[in-house]
C-alpha cells in the first residue's frame, strides 16, 4: 500500500488552508491489518499514536508520479477539501477535571434527548478545549444525539412548512438559484429574499442542520461541514471519518433511489476512505471508517435502484459502470484497485452478467473488507447504532 497521500492532503489544509497536493507517490508500506487490529474505546485514545493530529510533516521518501487515474480522484478529493475550511479558534485544552465535566454534560444531554440546539451549542462552546480522546467522545455524543433528533424534527418543520403549496414554491425558487445545491443553499442564508424561507434556513443553522429536499418533502440533515470546521481538535480517525461525512453533506451521493453523483466521483471517494485507513489500526473510529468504505464498495459495485450498474432485463454492465471500474482496478497498490479487479473478473467470467451466482460471490468478495479490517457484525451494528441516534460509549 502507498503513504496515506489524502492524509497529507488533510494536513497541509489544517495547517494553511491551503491544498497541497504532492503529486507523487511513496514507496510502498505494509498493508494495514497485516498486524491483529484490537479494538479502542474511545475513552482509551490518549495514550494511543491516534491522537495525532494534523500536524506531520510531508513524507519525504522516493516518489514517482501518479497515473491519471490516480491524479483525478486526487483532484476531486482536493476540491471538496477547499470547500471544508478549519475553524480559526484556537485549541486550548482545558484541565482534566474541566475536561472531564464537558463530556459528562454532553452525555448527559444525550442521555437525556435534549434538544438539538442545546447539543449543538454545547459542541461549539466545548470542542476547542477538549484534548483529541476526549475531543472524539464529545464529538461522538453531539453527532449521534443530534442525528436521532433530526428524523422527529423535520416532521415539525414538514408540519409547519409544506402544508401551504405556496410556500414550498418559493422555498423551491430560492434553492433553485443554487441548482438546488442544498448546503450552498444554506451558507448563503443571508442571500435569501424570502423571509419564512430564510428563517427555515436560519433555525436549521442554530441546531446542526441544513434544508434539504427530495420527493418534495423538506427536512433537516445534520450539517456534518459544520463539525469539519473543528476537526483539528480530534484524533485523525475521527477527523477522517468526519471529512467523509463531510463531503456527503456537500455532494450528496443520492436522492430519490439513484445517484446524483457520477460513479468516477464515488470512485474517488471511495478511494480517498481508503487512503485515510492506511495506517489502521482498529481502533472504534477506524471501524467506523471502514463500515463507510464497503458500503461505498458496494455502492460502486452494483450501483443503486434507479441507476443500477447492471441492466435489470439483460443483466449486461452499463458502460458507464465498465469505464469506472476499470479505471479504479489500475490501482493495483491499493485495497480498493484490487477488490475492484476481482471483482469485474468475476463479471467477465460470467459474460460480463450479473446473476444470482454471480452476485453472491461478489457479495463474498465484500467480506475480505470485513477480514482485512477486522469488522464483525457488532461492529458494523456499532456504526449503525450510532447514526441512528443509539451510540453506546
Amino acid at each position: 500500500m502507498t503513504k496515506n497521500r489524502f492524509w497529507l492532503v488533510f494536513s497541509a489544509l489544517c495547517l494553511t488552508a491551503a491544498i497541497v497536493l504532492t503529486g507523487c507517490k511513496p514507496a510502498a508500506t505494509p498493508a494495514p491489518g497485516s498486524t491483529e487490529p484490537g479494538q479502542t474505546t474511545a475513552s482509551s485514545q490518549t495514550a494511543s499514536s491516534e491522537t495525532t493530529v494534523a500536524t506531520d510533516p510531508a513524507s519525504s521518501e522516493t516518489s514517482a508520479p501518479l497515473s491519471p487515474v490516480e491524479q483525478a480522484y486526487q483532484d476531486k478529493l482536493a476540491a471538496y477539501l477547499e470547500q471544508l475550511p478549519v475553524a480559526t479558534d484556537a485549541i486550548q485544552p482545558a484541565g482534566d477535571t474541566e475536561q472531564a465535566d464537558l463530556v459528562r454534560q454532553m452525555a448527559r444531554l444525550y442521555a437525556g434527548a435534549a434538544e438539538s440546539r442545546e447539543i449543538f451549542a454545547l459542541y461549539l462552546s466545548g470542542i476547542t478545549q477538549l484534548s483529541p480522546a476526549s475531543a472524539d467522545l464529545f464529538t461522538t455524543y453531539a453527532i449521534s444525539g443530534m442525528r436521532r433528533n433530526s428524523f422527529e424534527d423535520y416532521t415539525e418543520i414538514e408540519y409547519s412548512y409544506t402544508s401551504d403549496p405556496a410556500f414550498l414554491d418559493r422555498f423551491f425558487a430560492e434553492a433553485e438559484k443554487y441548482d438546488f445545491n442544498w448546503i450552498e443553499l444554506n451558507r448563503k442564508v443571508d442571500a435569501i429574499t424570502d423571509s419564512k424561507v430564510k428563517a427555515l434556513v436560519k433555525g436549521a443553522q442554530a441546531q446542526g442542520y441544513y434544508v434539504a429536499s427530495s420527493e418534495g418533502m423538506i427536512y433537516y440533515l445534520v450539517d456534518f461541514t459544520r463539525f469539519a470546521e473543528y476537526r483539528t481538535a480530534n484524533t485523525r480517525p475521527m477527523a477522517d471519518l468526519i471529512v467523509t461525512q463531510a463531503i456527503d453533506s456537500l455532494d450528496p451521493m443520492s436522492s430519490d433511489a439513484a445517484f446524483i453523483i457520477d460513479l468516477p466521483t464515488l470512485a474517488a471517494r471511495t478511494y480517498g476512505i481508503g487512503q485515510t485507513l492506511e495506517d489502521y489500526k482498529g481502533t472504534r473510529y477506524e471501524k467506523y471508517l471502514a463500515s463507510r468504505f464497503r458500503d461505498h464498495l458496494n455502492l460502486l459495485f452494483f450501483g443503486i435502484d434507479n441507476t443500477p450498474n447492471f441492466d435489470y432485463g439483460t443483466g449486461l454492465m452499463t458502460d458507464e459502470a465498465r469505464t469506472a471500474l476499470v479505471d479504479a482496478a489500475t490501482l493495483t497498490e491499493t485495497f480498493m484497485g484490487q477488490l475492484t479487479g476481482e471483482f469485474l473478473a468475476l463479471v467477465e467470467a460470467n459474460g460480463g452478467k450479473m446473476d444470482e451466482t454471480t452476485r453472491e460471490k461478489a457479495w463474498a468478495l465484500l467480506d475480505k473488507v470485513d477480514e482485512f479490517y477486522g469488522l464483525t457484525d457488532e461492529d458494523k451494528g456499532d456504526y449503525g447504532q450510532w447514526m441512528s441516534g443509539n451510540f453506546e460509549a
